[in-house]
Formats: C-alpha cells, structure tokens, sequence
C-alpha cells in the first residue's frame, strides 16, 4: 500500500468492520468478511504488479464473493445484496485485465479500490441502524 488512498481505505475498513463486530446482530458476519478480506488482500498484494492479474488477490477477492453471496442468501437485505453486487464487480476486474483487454493497470486498480471503498458504505448503514435499534430498546 503505497499511496494515501490506499492508506485511508484500509483504515476505513478496519474501523467500519470493527464496528460491524462490535455492534453485532445482522453486520457482524459481513464486517468479518470484510475485515478479513483486506488484511488478507493487504497481505498478499504485489504493488509492483498492477498491470497484470495478481493471483492472491484474485483468490482473496473470489472468496469475499462467495462469503458475502452465501450471507445473503441465508439473509437477504438490500445492504448484504449491494455488498455482493460490488464483490461481483471487483473479481470481473480482475477477470477482463486477464483477457488482455487492455484495461490499463491504473484503471484495474482504481476500480478495486473505488469498489472496496464504496462497498462500505453499506456496511456503515446497517452498523449505524443495528446500533439505533439496540440504543432505543
């Protein structure tokens, strides 16, 4: 991770899953993924390598889908299907860079990095209404 955005977005992450896992109820498994998700992308990153597919990552972003689909699938909510959704989105890019479609590296890695960031927006939402309704009970 070596810009600012970089820094800043895996920041935001860890503070909005934390919050997930501490607040509990419905985000607490999605803020898992999702916290798990980043450390591990963190981990396996080559950022010498943004233009081409990075296998870790790919590997790492595959299993967030499949995570993120099947905790939608046993609990469907508009926040969990926007999650899945912008997962869906960055394994694609990963998938076309693969193809040789010319999609420059800077592209390919804002596209991941756009999505990561928004993806969490969801997420805040449902921490934000999990903690009100708990807070008025």
């Amino acid at each position: 991770m070596n810009s600012m955005i970089g820094v800043i977005a895996f920041a935001t992450a860890i503070i909005v899953s934390l919050s997930a896992i501490l607040v509990g109820g419905r985000p607490r498994p999605v803020g898992i993924v999702i916290l798990l998700g980043w450390t591990a992308t963190l981990l396996v990153s080559r950022q010498t390598e943004v233009h081409r597919v990075q296998e870790g990552v790919l590997i790492v972003d595959s299993l967030a889908l499949v995570a993120l689909a099947a905790l939608y699938i046993v609990r469907p909510s508009w926040w969990r299907l926007i999650m899945a959704g912008a997962q869906v989105n960055a394994v694609l890019s990963h998938v076309v860079i693969g193809l040789g479609t010319g999609m420059v590296g800077y592209a390919y890695g804002s596209a991941v990095w756009l999505l990561g960031i928004l993806q969490l927006a969801p997420l805040t939402i449902a921490v934000f209404q999990t903690w009100r309704s708990a807070r008025a009970a």
